[in-house]
Order: C-alpha cells, then structure tokens, then sequence
C-alpha cells in the first residue's frame, strides 16, 4: 500500500482476545513504510509502547466489559 501511495501509516487494533474466556485484551500494530534508516514506525519509536500501544490498551479496557467480553453500554 505505501508503495502505491506513497504514504506511510500505523493502525493499532485491539479487543477481547477470542481465545481467552477472560476476555483478556490484545493489541496489534501494522506498520507500512520505513524511515531512511529502514525502520518501521515501532522500531522507530523507542517508546513506542509507552506511547501508543499502553494508552490505546487502556482505552480497550474502558471499551469492553471484561466481565462479558462485549461492548460495554452505559
């Protein structure tokens, strides 16, 4: 994709992991395209983690239920 489009992106997605009947939360990360170094976005970030993937799973966690793995309604 970056290819044709010249962009670079990071998509961080993330719920209930299926396998879990605790309705642990995982998050992935999908990077296209690479600084002039020849690393991707997380590489690239050396707080990475911190920065990103910690605060996006901690909106996961206010997102779904962890008692029922579902969307969680007010």
């Amino acid at each position: 994709m970056a290819l044709r489009t010249g962009w670079s992106f990071t998509v961080l997605a993330g719920g209930p992991e299926p396998s879990k009947s605790d309705g642990q939360i995982r998050t992935l990360a999908i990077h296209s395209g690479t600084d002039r170094f020849g690393q991707i976005f997380s590489k690239a970030n050396e707080k990475f983690v911190e920065q990103c993937v910690n605060p996006f799973t901690a909106f996961l966690q206010n997102v779904y239920c962890k008692s029922t793995s579902t969307l969680w309604k007010p």
